[in-house]
């Protein structure tokens, strides 16, 4: 009666082992995805920022060009000013 005592003690002490190790394998890969959507996350808003500016330049690149169709002379001043902003961009 002893012998069986101890090998079903020894059952549920390495069933109890195995559900440790499944559940701490668990949280783990839980850990891992939700490090996964956050890093996607920063990735996207990264992206979504450089878009921002992308498109903010373009239109100041847009506007430029427009203000030089109507007025010409400004040519030398907007140079300035573009080449400034290239060096030190104001972001809105």
């Amino acid at each position: 009666m002893r012998f069986k005592n101890t090998v079903s003690m020894l059952n549920r002490t390495e069933q109890n082992r195995t559900e440790q190790n499944r559940t701490e394998q668990n949280r783990t890969e839980q850990n891992r995805t939700e490090q996964n959507r956050t890093e996607q996350n920063r990735t996207e808003q990264n992206r979504t920022e450089q878009n921002r500016t992308i498109s903010l330049n373009f239109s100041k690149i847009n506007q430029s060009k427009k203000l030089l169709k109507l007025c010409p002379f400004l040519s030398d001043t907007l140079t300035v000013i573009t080449y400034r902003e290239r060096r030190n961009p104001i972001l809105l």
